[in-house]
């Protein structure tokens, strides 16, 4: 499958997204918001739509955890996919974020993690995936989920 096109409001009177239409796949890093209908950071600004769903903040059950997420967290896979070879329940990425992605296809879920109840950490589907964490400051487990990127053929 190929993206689709971004929609003209995202980027008033710049050009077309570089991955539009492109089908390698595309592995945008703590860039949820682009890939989402709309994101609500502030305001409410349209994303590409490439994944169904809304970035909005996160609001955890323990009102002692603090905003923004800063840390390291562990990731939960909750779907079998080519960028979780070698990567287990446990894996720890490094995390720094105030907005989660709010999924309207949950099978568009990778892997999740706790913070103050369960937020997305990796979606995708067809050729496009993305983390809400940080891969390159998350030694290990961003240097074999980047080698999984690389070796993606969707």
């Amino acid at each position: 499958m190929k993206l689709p096109p971004p929609t003209a409001s995202f980027f008033p009177g710049s050009a077309p997204s570089p991955i539009a239409g492109v089908a390698s796949p595309a592995f945008p890093v703590s860039m949820m918001q682009l890939m989402a209908e709309r994101g609500r950071e502030f305001e409410t600004t349209e994303g590409f739509g490439w994944i169904g769903g809304e970035v909005v903040a996160i609001e955890p059950r323990d009102s002692a955890l603090k905003i923004p997420h800063m840390g390291w967290n562990e990731l939960e896979p909750r779907a079998a996919h080519p960028l979780l070879v070698g990567l287990g329940a446990g894996s720890h990425a490094y995390f720094v974020h105030s907005y989660h992605f709010r999924l309207a296809v949950p099978a568009d879920l990778i892997a999740v993690t706790n913070y103050g109840g369960p937020l997305a950490a990796i979606i995708g589907r067809d050729n496009i995936a993305g983390t809400q964490f940080h891969p390159e400051k998350s030694q290990e487990t961003g240097l074999r989920l980047i080698g999984n990127f690389l070796r993606w053929c969707p």
